[in-house]
């Protein structure tokens, strides 16, 4: 049986993954940036 959240723990819940999210974005800001640059000079 799993116990009901309460609102404090789905709060905190969200924020972590909201940051897990912004991290790994971060992460992968750079690369995404530079195949971004190529597939742009390519469709052009």
């Amino acid at each position: 049986m799993k116990k009901k959240l309460t609102l404090e723990e789905i709060k905190l819940e969200k924020m972590l993954s909201k940051i897990e999210r912004d991290l790994t974005e971060k992460k992968h800001a750079p690369n995404f940036r530079k195949k971004y640059k190529q597939y742009s000079g390519i469709k052009k």
